[in-house]
């Protein structure tokens, strides 16, 4: 992989440090931010739908 990717100028990934650079971070928050919401809907929706059988139940 390294040999496509030394000719266009990139480094291969260091899987043990990128957790430490900025551009980690950087590509997390901009993944998370906006699709962040869409991973707890379903946990909601979950919730709501206890809640809704209990209510039947008493």
């Amino acid at each position: 992989m390294s040999r496509w990717l030394k000719p266009l100028g990139l480094e291969p990934w260091d899987w043990k440090a990128c957790w430490k650079s900025v551009d980690f971070w950087l590509a997390l928050a901009i993944l998370v931010i906006p699709f962040g919401p869409l991973l707890l809907v379903p946990l909601r929706w979950e919730s709501v739908r206890l809640r809704v059988q209990a209510l039947r139940r008493s």
